[in-house]
């Protein structure tokens, strides 16, 4: 009996401002990549919640108009998480100089809430004898794959205005539309080279993340006293798997995230917490590797100087049949 399969993600695109923190200007982004994760076939659920914004509105029109009847539209107030006051509380009161401080890069460096929420929805979501599989709802873009992947790919993406009768608006959703990447047949493979295990898609070498103040503050440098030489890094866009193992996943995610609560003023994103969930339990994983998010849209790439692309996941087989 083949496993139930299903797709987790979330469009919180309004929460850019205390008390989140969130990325700004996202919305089209993130709401135009729901099409190509439906392309999938599966059940595709979205979390989000109406702060500041009629999202539940927003989306529902988005899945009547490209007939998504694959999408499930979940409210949870983001303001719901576990850690949502402990959060604010470091950002505002306890570290506001590193947190809360618009010259910073760290004011803009993303939501604590949105990124740790991910373990809280796919608890949410587990069920017995499922793959359950978190993706960002904004994974859809040229930045991260190449137009060949496109049906519309062939017009060029210069070439996109010139139909008659259109505007950017009526066909902005192309430039985030996949078909030939996010298939039925690519998630069969990807539930075939998980083997029953956690996925992570994790760039080799190097992460854009202040991974030395994470090992200095959270890690068990004694327990692990080579973790410094593990350079394969996770990326938070895409992982999950098997749903037993997934639970038990979470729940070490979960300590994690209460360690770095308890310095009481720092914090951290989801991918420092996968990387360190990888060095405790490997046996868990079944890592894809990567290189470079760039690909053959972008002039200056070379595969053989640059290596793996991230798109390669979704792009090339995983497994032999």
């Amino acid at each position: 009996m083949n496993k139930k399969t299903k797709l987790v993600t979330a469009y919180y695109a309004y929460h850019n401002d205390p008390p989140f923190w969130g990325q700004i200007n996202r919305n089209r982004r993130y709401k135009y990549s729901l099409i190509s994760l439906c392309l999938m076939g599966v059940e595709v659920i979205c979390y989000t919640d109406n702060y500041r914004h009629s999202s539940v509105k927003e989306l529902e029109n988005l899945k009547e108009k490209f007939n998504l009847d694959n999408l499930t539209i979940k409210v949870f107030p983001l303001e719901n998480n576990p850690w949502h006051e402990r959060v604010v509380n470091i950002r505002k009161n306890n570290n506001p100089e590193k947190y809360n401080n618009r010259e910073l890069l760290s004011f803009y460096h993303g939501s604590a809430q949105i990124y740790w929420s991910k373990f809280k929805l796919l608890e949410m979501e587990l069920e017995p004898n499922t793959n359950i599989y978190w993706i960002d709802s904004g994974l859809c873009h040229p930045g991260l794959f190449s137009k060949q992947y496109s049906k519309w790919g062939d017009l060029g993406w210069d070439n996109q205005f010139a139909e008659e009768g259109k505007n950017y608006f009526d066909i902005e959703y192309r430039f985030h539309y996949y078909d030939k990447a996010f298939t039925p047949e690519k998630l069969q493979d990807i539930n075939k080279f998980s083997e029953g295990k956690i996925i992570n898609l994790c760039i080799q070498g190097h992460s854009d993340n202040d991974m030395d103040t994470f090992i200095e503050r959270i890690v068990d440098k004694e327990k692990y006293p080579n973790v410094i030489s593990n350079t394969n890094f996770p990326v938070g866009g895409f992982f999950g798997g098997n749903s037993t193992l997934l639970a038990e996943y979470i729940q070490h995610a979960y300590d994690i995230i209460d360690k770095v609560l308890d310095t009481e003023d720092y914090l951290t994103v989801d991918q420092e917490i996968l990387w360190y969930l990888y060095v405790q339990y490997p046996e868990m994983v079944k890592n894809f590797y990567f290189n470079t998010y760039y690909h053959d849209d972008w002039d200056f790439y070379n595969k053989e100087h640059y290596g793996v692309p991230f798109e390669e996941f979704f792009t090339k087989p995983l497994t032999l049949n």
